[in-house]
């Protein structure tokens, strides 16, 4: 299972008991995946990026594993999506 698979599958299972995405964004995940590594694909963001409120890591957290040159600080204000984040933060970017 690729990082991409592993984000998807955790996100999902995280959303089932503290609600990082709506409703909308579980219907549509692998769309948002989608933009998030088309969007890393055009941009080609590399360095240092602030990602302010991400939640359940959309599109931070993709991007991040499709650009091996991007580091990305996801600062997030409830304690919950913050958890998902320190949490993935080790399983998903590989260096």
């Amino acid at each position: 299972m690729n990082a991409l698979e592993t984000y998807k599958r955790e996100l999902l299972r995280w959303n089932e008991r503290i609600n990082l995405i709506g409703p909308e964004a579980v219907a549509n995940i692998d769309a948002h995946i989608d933009e998030a590594v088309v969007a890393a694909g055009i941009l080609k963001p590399s360095g240092n990026v602030l990602d302010f409120g991400s939640g359940g890591g959309l599109p931070a957290i993709p991007m991040a594993i499709v650009s091996p040159t991007l580091f990305i600080c996801v600062v997030n204000v409830g304690s919950a999506s913050g958890n998902f984040s320190k949490a993935k933060r080790g399983t998903l970017v590989t260096t």
